[in-house]
């Protein structure tokens, strides 16, 4: 998309400390460098933002720039493929563009071949779907808009240098700030905007699938000019106002037994050691830290983040600085529900409602994040207007689709074609979306009272559909949860250390099987899920030393209230992949950085803090829920505490523990439904 500079980030370079509260630190400027290299940007840069924008500041006083990021500013799409018209008398102009991009769509119906692809599955137990593939071409990638360079020329030599990001204040405004210091108590404010042409309503048959929205001049420079009219001061204060009513919203306060407030953070990351009891204040920290990139990378007027958060400085970013959405999308948002956060997913409900792909799984698995976030915050209105709505067009796509198992022969309702993200064949009855649709289907159940659906017909054949459903629970011959239908002896459900969890999707941070089917109590499902950890190792096998994939092992372990294990590979991430910075890379230490880990990771954290597992429509009226809290805290983080977990139902509870991570005393507030608080030992709290 096409960029216009004006206003929307604000980077004032003033003579003012904000240093407050947790922050990342550190006495050297930071350097742009290769991406090989370790003084590579993206593991050096402290990242502010808005939503809307980012920006990375780096260089030393007197030579600063800034790396300026817009969340739509994207190569390729409707604009890669567009071809210059030669000058036209008649048009008086040469800039006239001939669109030829489709979106990647087929230009003609595709659904004919589904009935033989079907049928040569159920009869093989694999095939393929050729038929039905579209076109990747122009796709395009995220990319940077560019440098602001600040140079003053009286800086030259400067001592007792320090920066830092200060995570109770945010450096991030409305816009976006940034503080450091100048001479001659000089203040300079510099007022940067950036917007695109881009439209996230258009991108349909009736705008030839293009987004070009209206030329964004006009506006990007009233909102510069509105920035500037206010001043320093007043921008200051707008931003603290809406990022601490954000970032204070919830608290997670663990010791600091090494004084590691006192050290650069990057010499934290870089003496942490998984094989110890870790630092507490360091995993507070990248808690913390997780929750301002969120904050300062998805707004309700933005794009949601993507693969990068907001912020690159490449033209072609790893993966395009794309949404994928089979776990990392996901798992950005794994800590806004109960932490306060929910505003920063409007930017994801608008970008579902407007811009869905014919990508089947994702919508299904997406819809637990629409559930998630009514669950928490009661809001019966949005639920009403654009949740329920996407839980049911997603619904209405599954019952047009499930079949009967003609491979298995019994009876039981299957997708077919299906796949397990990045992983072994086309085939039928994946467990990721059985998993995934009995999820779906059950929510439609539990909401449907909350919008008053009257549409008795559609709910009828969800609960039909759902009684005949194959809820993707299944064990290998080994014991482990089965990742494919397919009976073992087509060879595909050998143990490996493949980096995906699909088939544990239901367990977390999805729910059908840890909670619908009882999982978190049933000692055989354990058993399985425990044993299918313990095969896909520690998440650094063969292309898959990443720190997601670390993060969401962390995460399933806590959920079997096994506290070193989760633990473990909590501390094995921020060990391995964690930059000076506290970016999460890709591969080891190495680049590329990706963020969906530093999201990902305030989520396992929550997942050793508490379990809180919605229960199924058709529990019984008199079942009260149980919500346990402390399942897997280690003795590390001993008399630590939480304020401001939000629970389902709507409310919230603070609590703490004692040396030996059992929670001791809790205090509910809120909530619009009855639940039974105990801790990992039983205890009614």
């Amino acid at each position: 998309m096409l960029p216009s500079i004006g206003a929307q980030t604000v980077l004032l370079f003033a003579n003012i400390a904000l240093v407050t509260g947790r922050s990342l630190s550190s006495t050297v400027p930071a350097t742009h460098g290769t991406r090989s290299s370790d003084i590579y940007l993206l593991k050096k840069a402290y990242p502010v933002g808005n939503g809307k924008l980012g920006a990375m500041p780096h260089g030393p006083p007197g030579l600063e720039k800034v790396i300026i990021n817009v969340d739509s500013l994207w190569s390729g799409g409707p604009f890669e493929s567009e071809v210059a018209v030669p000058w036209s008398p008649l048009l008086g102009k040469s800039d006239m563009m001939a669109q030829s991009y489709s979106g990647g769509n087929p230009t003609s119906p595709k659904y004919e071949a589904l009935p033989s692809l079907r049928a040569n599955i159920f009869a093989n137990g694999t095939g393929h779907v050729d038929p039905l593939l579209g076109e990747g071409d122009h796709f395009g990638a995220y990319r940077t808009l560019g440098n602001f360079s600040v140079a003053v020329e009286e800086i030259g030599d400067f001592s007792d240098y320090r920066r830092t990001l200060d995570l109770t204040t945010g450096g991030a405004t409305f816009t976006t700030v940034v503080y450091c210091s100048f001479p001659a108590k000089k203040t300079l404010t510099i007022v940067i905007g950036a917007e695109t042409n881009f439209d996230q309503s258009k991108g349909n048959t009736e705008s030839g699938y293009s987004f070009r929205g209206v030329d964004p001049h006009e506006y990007v420079e009233q909102v510069t000019n509105d920035a500037a009219k206010q001043g320093r001061r007043r921008l200051l204060e707008g931003h603290l106002e809406d990022y601490q009513t954000l970032q204070g919203s919830f608290t997670f306060d663990l010791p600091d037994p090494n004084n590691s407030a006192q050290k650069e953070t990057a010499a934290l990351i870089q003496e942490y050691d998984s094989d110890g009891p870790g630092d507490p204040f360091l995993e507070a920290l990248l808690f913390d830290y997780a929750r301002h990139l969120l904050i300062t990378s998805s707004r309700e007027d933005s794009l949601p983040a993507n693969l990068a958060g907001r912020w690159t400085e490449e033209l072609w970013p790893a993966w395009s600085g794309d949404y994928h959405a089979n776990i990392n999308l996901q798992m950005n948002y794994w800590a806004a529900d109960q932490t306060g956060l929910s505003r920063t997913q409007d930017a994801l409900w608008n970008y579902m409602e407007k811009t869905w792909v014919p990508h089947p799984a994702a919508p299904a698995w997406m819809m637990q994040h629409v559930w998630d976030n009514f669950d928490y915050t009661q809001d019966v209105g949005w639920f009403r207007d654009q949740g329920y709505p996407l839980i049911k067009g997603v619904a209405e796509f599954w019952l047009s689709q499930l079949i009967e198992d003609d491979f298995s022969n019994d009876g039981t309702l299957v997708v077919n074609p299906c796949n397990s993200p990045e992983h072994g064949p086309t085939t039928f009855g994946c467990a990721h979306y059985q998993q995934e649709i009995h999820r779906v289907f059950d929510t439609v159940l539990s909401g449907a009272e909350y919008v008053q659906e009257d549409d008795a017909g559609f709910l009828e054949d969800v609960k039909f559909s759902l009684k005949k459903l194959d809820k993707g629970l299944h064990l290998t011959h080994w014991g482990g949860i089965k990742e494919w239908k397919l009976p073992d002896s087509f060879g595909f459900e050998e143990k490996t250390t493949h980096r995906h969890l699909s088939h544990l999707t239901g367990w977390h941070p999805g729910y059908s099987v840890s909670s619908y089917l009882g999982g978190y109590t049933n000692g055989t499902i354990q058993s399985g899920v425990r044993k299918t950890l313990e095969s896909r190792g520690n998440g650094n096998g063969p292309d898959a030393n990443a720190a997601w994939g670390k993060i969401w092992r962390s995460a399933c372990w806590a959920r079997l209230n096994n506290t070193d294990m989760a633990h473990y590979h909590l501390r094995y991430a921020i060990d391995v992949n964690f930059a000076d910075n506290g970016f999460s890379m890709y591969s080891a230490r190495n680049e590329p950085f990706q963020i969906d880990a530093n999201f990902g990771l305030a989520g396992a954290i929550l997942s050793m803090l508490v379990v809180d597992l919605p229960l199924a429509h058709d529990a019984p009226s008199q079942e009260i829920r149980t919500v346990v809290l402390g399942p897997a805290i280690p003795a590390s983080w001993a008399g630590g505490s939480v304020k401001g977990l939000r629970l389902r139902g709507g409310g919230a509870v603070d609590f703490t523990w004692n040396d030996d991570g059992v929670v001791t005393a809790a205090a509910l507030t809120g909530s619009r439904t009855t639940v039974r608080l105990v801790n990992v030992e039983g205890t009614v709290l």
